[in-house]
């Protein structure tokens, strides 16, 4: 009688175990594929951690796997950290699968920008030793070769274009400051009929003298970067005075970008 009492509590146990419902996870299935077509990744990943919480599977945890090794790798390249992209998607650099292959283009990219960034970063150091000794001449050579090129004007590469742009910006400053006052002594005549010209024109308020709301965070690098992006464009920089370049970033920055385009100054 005891071991039919103990059978028959088996085959209860094994019955109610029958009769609770397995997670249905259609939906998240559904959502998680929209995710990843729609390259949302790190949304993708969310919900494949709720697939595995529900549904454990090889397959969840595989692809849980991967998603962590992209949305690291994006976070590590956005961070301008392109070693660390190439390390956390190192695995799947041969990857052939339809996820593996999207970490083995950043793989790829992050290997191609971390060798860019190498070349373009001694390029600077190369203009700012320069600097130091007195040779702003080559150094400006040297920054504008650096700033000609295509390659650092990638978005990834954002803080190194800024860098040598101001670098460039501050010997420009130095030479027309040194010009300025090797002049002033040979011009006093002029200066003085110039000063009364500008107490004059002081007097009178113009479109381009009046502040531009919004743009008093905006840097001199970030203007002559925009004038770049114009001659970029194909259109004469010289043509666009300093507040038509501060409406053209604040349109630029409200679309966020980190570029001009030809309707941002239309």
């Amino acid at each position: 009688m005891k071991i039919s009492h103990i059978l028959i509590t088996a085959l209860a146990l094994l019955t109610l175990s029958g009769c609770q419902a397995k997670p249905d996870t259609t939906k998240l299935n559904s959502n998680l594929n929209d995710a990843i077509s729609a390259k949302k990744y790190e949304k993708a990943e969310g919900i494949n951690d709720s697939i595995q919480s529900l549904s454990p599977s090889n397959t969840s945890a595989k692809r849980a796997k991967v998603l962590k090794a992209i949305v690291s790798a994006q976070d590590a390249i956005r961070s301008e950290n392109f070693s660390l992209a190439i390390e956390k998607t190192n695995d799947y650099a041969n990857g052939s699968k339809s996820l593996e292959r999207v970490a083995a283009r950043l793989h790829s990219r992050a290997t191609t920008l971390r060798k860019a960034n190498k070349s373009l970063s001694t390029q600077l150091s190369s203009a700012k030793s320069a600097v130091q000794v007195g040779n702003g001449d080559q150094a400006l050579n040297t920054l504008n070769q650096l700033l000609d090129s295509k390659t650092i004007k990638k978005p990834e590469l954002k803080n190194l274009y800024i860098q040598a742009l101001n670098l460039r910006l501050s010997i420009n400053q130095t030479n027309n400051s040194d010009n300025t006052s090797s002049t002033t002594a040979s011009t006093s005549g002029t200066s003085n009929q110039s000063s009364s010209i500008d107490k004059t024109d002081a007097s009178s308020t113009t479109p381009e003298s009046e502040p531009i709301t919004g743009s008093d965070t905006i840097t001199d690098a970030e203007i002559q970067q925009a004038r770049d992006d114009i001659k970029g464009l194909g259109e004469d920089p010289t043509y666009f005075s300093n507040n038509d370049v501060r409406r053209a970033i604040l349109k630029m920055r409200a679309a966020g970008r980190s570029h001009l385009t030809t309707s941002d100054w239309q």
